[in-house]
């Protein structure tokens, strides 16, 4: 096994025990619980970083995919409603965030989500990442930005201007 690919492997480790942590915190009186997810999704964003860089040197660890891995799931109803209540300034301004943190190459959507996310102050916070992958496949949709691989699974897709 390369260097690179046991790098790989020791990130995703610690990408899984991120989401673990992230949802422990939501189930424990653990404060200031957006602060606590918000590092975790900053650390996230840094691993995603290093990622890409591996990728850079060995392209072959892009096409290795977890295949028991599930798509990202679906906002629960709560979610539903306060993304229904957004005004359409705020989702334009949801989908400026998230185009400038695309560029001309190509960018895993998990780390475009977590670069939007670290943007936004405690109103759009409680919205979790599944709300601004939608976005990225609306923004897909509309020909804004093209994509590569399935959008259900935003740490195997990626996205980039057109």
């Amino acid at each position: 096994m390369s260097e690179l690919k046991l790098i790989d492997g020791h990130l995703l480790a610690a990408i899984e025990q991120l989401e673990e942590a992230t949802k422990k915190i939501h189930d424990l009186p653990l404060q200031p619980e957006k602060d606590h997810v918000r590092s975790i999704a900053k650390a996230f964003g840094h691993i995603m970083a290093i990622r890409l860089h591996l990728f850079e040197l060995d392209p072959s660890l892009k096409s290795e995919i977890d295949h028991d891995v599930q798509p990202d799931g679906e906002l629960t109803a709560e979610q539903k409603n306060t993304v229904e209540s957004l005004s359409s300034e705020t989702l334009l301004d949801v989908d400026k965030v998230i185009l400038s943190h695309v560029q001309h190459k190509w960018r895993k959507v998990a780390m475009v989500v977590a670069l939007t996310m670290n943007e936004f102050d405690d109103d759009l916070w409680d919205l979790p990442d599944i709300f601004f992958s939608m976005r990225i496949k609306k923004l897909v949709e509309a020909g804004k930005l093209e994509s590569q691989g399935d959008l259900r699974y935003m740490r195997y897709s990626e996205v980039r201007l057109q």
